[in-house]
C-alpha cells in the first residue's frame, strides 16, 4: 500500500504500530521526518478495523493484491509490470559505428514467496518483495533511472492470520519556479514576474500478507470459487454500466460457476471424431 499525502500517512502509520502493540485508543506521536515500521501480526478481530481505516482515508493507495498458490517449501513469485531495455555495455568499432549491448530487467511489482509448514498450524515465510518504476528524465543521466523500494525477511505466522511488514517513510520537499526570463530575477519586484510553489511528499510501502494453508481440496475448492465469483459480479456491474456502440450482450462475462462447462477433448478423441466430454464445476459447500 502506497500513502502519498502529509499528514494522514502519519495517523495510518501511528494507527498501525497501536494495532501491533494493542493499543489503538490512543496511538503515539510521529514527527515530522520520522519512521513508522517494523513487523507484526493482527488477528481476525482487527482485521476489519484496519481495512476500514485504509478504505476511509483518500491518501491510501492499493498497488496489488496479489495472490499466490504454490507447494509447501516451493518458491512462487509473481510480477506486474514492464520489461525495460537497460544498456548495459557499448562498443565502438574502428569504423565509429557505436552498438549498445542492452539488458532487460522487470520494472512494477515483484513479490516472492517461499513458505514452509510447520507442526500444528505455524508457517515459516522467505519473503522477497519489491516495488519499482522509472523515474523522471534527469539531466546529464545517461541511461533509463529507476526508483526502487524492496523488501526482504523471514517470518513466522500461523494459519490465516495476517502479517505486516512496514517500511520507512520516504520524506521528500519538491520545491520549484516559473519565472519570465530576467524580470523574474529583479529584487522585490521580481516576485510579479515568478511564480514558486513547494511540495512535500511522504510515502510508506507496506505489505499485508494472509498464509492460508490448503489441507484438502474443499478448502482449494472454496478459494478458487470465491475468486471466481469475484471476477464474475466485476464482469456483470461492467456489463451494467457498458453504454454505447458495443451492445451489453456483447461484453464478455464467465459463466456462472454451476454452468456446464463444455471441456476441450482430448487429442487422441478428437483424431477419433469423438465429441467433447462435458464435466461440472461443483459449488463448494454451503454455497
Amino acid at each position: 500500500i502506497n500513502f502519498n499525502r502529509s499528514q494522514s500517512i502519519l495517523d495510518i502509520g501511528a494507527g498501525v504500530q497501536g494495532f501491533l502493540e494493542g493499543n489503538i485508543s490512543s496511538p503515539p506521536s510521529v514527527g515530522s521526518g520520522a519512521t513508522v515500521g517494523g513487523i507484526g501480526s493482527i488477528g481476525n478481530s482487527q482485521i476489519a478495523l484496519l481495512v476500514s481505516a485504509l478504505q476511509g482515508d483518500s491518501s491510501s493507495n492499493i498497488l496489488s493484491t496479489p495472490s499466490l498458490l504454490t507447494l509447501d517449501n516451493e518458491e512462487a513469485e509473481i510480477v506486474v509490470g514492464q520489461n525495460v531495455p537497460f544498456i548495459v555495455g557499448r562498443s565502438v568499432e574502428d569504423s565509429g559505428q557505436a552498438f549498445d549491448t542492452i539488458q532487460r530487467e522487470d520494472v512494477g511489482i515483484k513479490l516472492r514467496i517461499r513458505p514452509q509448514i510447520n507442526e500444528g498450524n505455524a508457517v515459516r515465510l522467505e519473503i522477497a518483495q519489491e516495488v519499482s518504476q522509472i523515474a523522471p528524465g534527469v539531466t546529464g543521466a545517461a541511461d533509463i533511472i529507476t526508483n526502487t523500494r524492496s523488501l526482504s525477511t523471514h517470518v513466522m505466522v500461523d494459519d490465516d492470520q495476517l502479517i505486516v511488514l512496514g517500511g520507512l517513510i520516504d520524506d521528500q520537499m519538491v520545491e520549484t519556479r516559473d519565472q519570465v526570463p530576467g524580470l523574474g530575477s529583479i529584487p522585490g519586484i521580481g516576485r510579479l514576474f515568478r511564480y514558486d510553489t513547494a511540495r512535500q511528499e511522504k510515502r510508506n510501502l507496506m505489505v499485508f500478507l494472509r498464509p492460508v494453508i490448503v489441507r484438502d481440496s474443499m478448502v482449494a475448492e472454496s478459494l478458487t470459487h470465491g475468486k471466481y465469483t469475484f471476477i464474475r459480479d466485476q464482469q456483470l456491474k461492467e456489463q451494467q454500466r457498458q453504454r454505447g456502440i458495443v451492445s451489453r450482450d456483447q461484453v464478455p462475462v464467465l459463466p456462472d460457476w454451476n454452468y456446464l462447462l463444455s471441456l476441450p477433448a482430448p487429442f487422441e478423441n478428437a483424431l477419433q471424431g469423438k465429441t467433447p466430454s462435458q464435466t461440472r464445476i461443483p459449488a463448494p459447500p454451503g454455497s
